[in-house]
């Protein structure tokens, strides 16, 4: 049986590996376009759907610090703003999953990565003109995120997340 203090070894350093990950994980470019699978994320994920949105939250500002300073140094903030956000409305299937049906939670964790990448396109541009390529980045990044979100969940937890 596993006690509290190992389970939150185990997930910090857990959560360190990712983010030492997610700095030096390849960035694929077409075009314009910047691909890099978002992991950090995809642990927040995990941890709001189990154990709720406060520790989700507080992993996902300190993940996005983390991520603010390592990729984005002129625009801190961007991604310590939008993770707590996407915590906050994944969290919220901690809180109801006796209530809602599997579509819903997963409609919740995809329109909330949208939100997350959303957020982040708008502040990095400063724009919402760009409509063709924003449309592009917010939905191509979701569903890479997504994606890896149910693989993780079928291959990892064996579908037991939801």
């Amino acid at each position: 049986m596993i006690n509290i203090k190992t389970k939150y070894v185990s997930h910090f350093l857990t959560f360190l590996t990712i983010l030492i990950v997610q700095i030096y994980f390849p960035v694929i470019s077409i075009g314009k376009i910047k691909i890099q699978p978002d992991i950090i994320l995809l642990y927040i994920t995990v941890i709001s759907i189990l154990y709720g949105r406060f520790l989700g939250i507080v992993m996902g500002f300190i993940g996005g610090v983390w991520q603010d300073f390592s990729t984005q140094a002129e625009l801190l903030g961007v991604f310590s703003l939008s993770k707590p956000i996407a915590a906050y409305f994944i969290g919220s299937i901690f809180s109801y999953r006796t209530i809602w049906n599997k579509k819903i939670q997963y409609s919740v964790i995809w329109l909330s990565y949208i939100l997350h990448f959303f957020i982040f396109f708008y502040l990095s541009s400063r724009s919402i003109f760009d409509l063709y390529y924003l449309s592009i980045f917010i939905l191509l990044h979701s569903a890479i995120v997504f994606t890896l979100f149910l693989l993780f969940n079928n291959l990892v937890y064996k579908n037991k997340l939801l």
